[in-house]
């Protein structure tokens, strides 16, 4: 079974296939928290879930991408961990971390800037969805997992 890329339009390589794989791997050896999705069929990512930190990794063929939830008290915790991760990655692969709240490229000595716009922008959405949070909070699932 082919494997098309995410526009869809043509097949990923074995090769690329392969370096996901391999990047997948070393970030579940550093965090053994972290979940690979099994998906029903074949994906042109793959897709790596810490359910504790609220916190998504999609692996593609030329980046990885995370996404983290607001509405918590680990933001220290979940930064560390992205700070984990971009090391690994950057000594595995040689990928650089972007942040797009900072809008600029980061290491692990923008730990404490990062942690703080994580926390204005939790309490920017905390007082902008007061009423929806009690909800959010108490769902059975992650708000963020549509499957």
């Amino acid at each position: 079974m082919n494997v098309l890329s995410s526009s869809g339009d043509k097949p990923i390589s074995d090769s690329a296939k392969k370096q996901m794989e391999s990047v997948a791997a070393t970030l579940k050896a550093w965090r053994p928290e972290f979940q690979q999705f099994q998906p029903d069929r074949a994906l042109a990512w793959i897709e790596l879930n810490d359910e504790q930190l609220a916190l998504q990794l999609i692996i593609s063929p030329d980046a990885v991408d995370a996404t983290v939830s607001y509405f918590g008290d680990r933001a220290e915790e979940v930064i560390e961990t992205l700070v984990g991760c971009s090391k690994v990655l950057t000594d595995a692969a040689g990928y650089i971390a972007y942040d797009p709240q900072l809008g600029r490229q980061v290491t692990a000595s923008d730990r404490d800037e990062m942690i703080a716009q994580y926390k204005r922008i939790d309490t920017s959405i905390l007082h902008s969805v007061p009423a929806a949070l009690p909800n959010l909070r108490n769902a059975s699932r992650p708000w963020w997992k549509f499957w």
